[in-house]
């Protein structure tokens, strides 16, 4: 079944719409607020794999400590390296860099005896906080200079993350036939959105891309550095009961949802801005077979 192929084929899947859009720009012309759709349709397909159940497991304290760490302190770390050492990608390195925790975060931290509470929590703490923090950041920072309506990114933002989860929690769940077939296909739609979306930002980057070929190579390179960092922050952070703990945070860290900051960077940001934030969907889809072989030998040799 086509479902199970995309399941099963994510990452294929997700390379094969930056490629379509680089090969075949056919949705070029469709206006910047379609990814932003394409992502709110993403998220309330995610919402649907999240019970009120398991909000009730949430530790408030674990989450806040690191979520205040690694989704505020080290953002404006890296930023202020940036503007130092590479300026002209300050803007963009502060946006992933505020990207909130992925939506299969708990998923993946349960595959692998992470403690997936911890990775819930830190999904809905980045998730509900990053329409206030991101704007917020650009406020705090002064960047009052690039034209950006931080406002405007601020409704963006709550609009593409708000209503996707009240359309879900308030009215998708209490209908059967909708709950069903959400759940159902969650997983696949959620893939094929999220390579719709892809597939937008390279059809309207394209021109520019090509255009700037040799940046590419520094980006990547940019990239992976920040990735490192990421799960390194996740890894490294101090807890008791460290192997759950662990696990979770990292995932929770490098695993983060850049499509977000992809979108809002289209929107609202220049194209150097946007490209950067379209070439970290390589390094994130990289990362998780690299990351997903180490967690496996982690996990039997602590068995």
């Amino acid at each position: 079944m086509i479902r199970n192929f995309i399941e099963q084929n994510a990452s294929i899947v997700l390379v094969a719409g930056a490629l379509f859009g680089m090969l075949l720009p056919i949705t070029k012309g469709l206006p910047d607020y379609s990814m932003i759709w394409g992502l709110g349709v993403f998220i309330f397909f995610s919402c649907s794999n999240i019970r009120s159940s398991d909000l009730a497991t949430i530790n408030i304290k674990l989450s806040a400590g690191f979520y205040l760490f690694r989704f505020i302190i080290a953002p404006i770390t890296l930023y202020l390296m940036a503007s130092i050492l590479a300026p002209t990608i300050k803007e963009a390195v502060l946006i992933l860099a505020l990207c909130p925790a992925g939506t299969s975060a708990p998923a993946f931290s349960s595959i692998f005896n992470g403690n997936t509470a911890l990775a819930l929590g830190l999904l809905v703490f980045s998730g509900m906080l990053v329409p206030f923090t991101m704007p917020g950041a650009f406020e705090l920072l002064g960047q009052n200079d690039l034209d950006i309506d931080t406002f405007s990114m601020l409704r963006t933002l709550c609009l593409a993350i708000f209503v996707p989860m009240f359309l879900w929690f308030a009215i998708g769940r209490n209908i059967k036939p909708i709950k069903e077939l959400t759940r159902s296909n969650s997983k696949a739609a959620a893939i094929l959105f999220l390579s719709i979306v892809n597939s937008i930002a390279f059809s309207k980057q394209r021109d520019f891309i090509l255009e700037n070929f040799d940046s590419i190579f520094i980006y990547l390179l940019a990239l992976t550095l920040m990735f490192i960092i990421f799960f390194m922050i996740g890894w490294l952070w101090p807890s008791d009961n460290k192997s759950e703990n662990q696990i979770a945070t990292t995932i929770s860290s490098g695993l983060m949802n850049n499509m977000l900051g992809l979108s809002i960077a289209l929107v609202y940001f220049d194209p150097h801005t946007t490209m950067f934030l379209a070439m970290s969907m390589f390094i994130w889809i990289a990362s998780v077979p690299i990351f997903s072989r180490f967690l496996r030998k982690y996990v039997r040799h602590n068995a």
